[in-house]
């Protein structure tokens, strides 16, 4: 059995009636957010695909700068084209802008949520050691956030 077996055995081997109502909500809201999850993602990366695949036919001149280049240099831009993508520039780096801040937002999202993981499994651990369990080394490393050496080499 892997290490990581075992811890999850440690865990599910504790009482519900250890974890406060306010855990168990929490860990029930990521159950049903994380079953869409991959979904949504693989949805939002054939849509992504499709609208690459429609503008490098029907205008690539917005997605492919080599066409662009071609143009300027062979001077068959038009010049309702130049207005349109000097229109656009500014747009398209403030939703750069957008879409960075809200990478960084998610990031911090996902990290908070990381650190009520880890409050619930310390819970949970200090639980089992104040009634006396005897603790395993995958609890005691979890808990210590101590990490093995899976091959058993010294470093």
């Amino acid at each position: 059995m892997t290490r990581q077996g075992k811890t999850t055995s440690a865990l599910t081997n504790l009482s519900n009636s250890q974890l406060s109502e306010k855990d168990l909500r929490f860990i029930e809201m990521r159950k049903r957010f994380l079953k869409p999850s991959n979904y949504v993602g693989l949805s939002f990366l054939v849509f992504l695909a499709a609208i690459f695949l429609w503008l490098s036919f029907k205008a690539p001149n917005l997605i492919n700068p080599f066409e662009v280049e071609r143009q300027i240099a062979a001077n068959t831009l038009s010049a309702s084209a130049i207005k349109v993508m000097a229109a656009l520039l500014p747009l398209m780096v403030m939703v750069a802008f957008f879409l960075t801040v809200s990478i960084i937002l998610f990031g911090f999202w996902a990290f908070s949520n990381e650190r009520t993981y880890l409050k619930i499994i310390e819970g949970l651990l200090a639980g089992s050691q104040k009634e006396g369990k005897p603790s395993s080394p995958a609890e005691r490393d979890l808990r210590d956030g101590k990490k093995k050496n899976p091959s058993g080499k010294k470093k």
